[in-house]
């Protein structure tokens, strides 16, 4: 895991969520990202890392958000 130094009022030993999803996705070489819209500012910022590490670029989709009746994201639930 990567992590950073914090800034401000924030915490030391973020992770750096950038370069952990990028390197990730290259190592477990992933075609296709289908995610929420609220992901669609960090396409850019992955996409630049892709680039710098010489890496394909994966194909990116961004579905519209599911909201609740208080018109926030429905959190997923996973059971197993």
């Amino acid at each position: 895991m990567l992590v950073r130094s914090g800034k401000a009022d924030e915490p030391f030993g973020q992770a750096m969520y950038q370069m952990s999803v990028v390197v990730d996705d290259v190592d477990m070489r992933i075609t296709h990202v289908i995610r929420g819209a609220d992901h669609i500012s960090n396409t850019p910022k992955q996409v630049l890392l892709y680039r710098a590490l010489d890496a394909e670029i994966p194909i990116f989709a961004h579905l519209p958000l599911i909201l609740g009746r208080t018109v926030t994201p429905l959190q997923a639930s996973w059971r197993y």
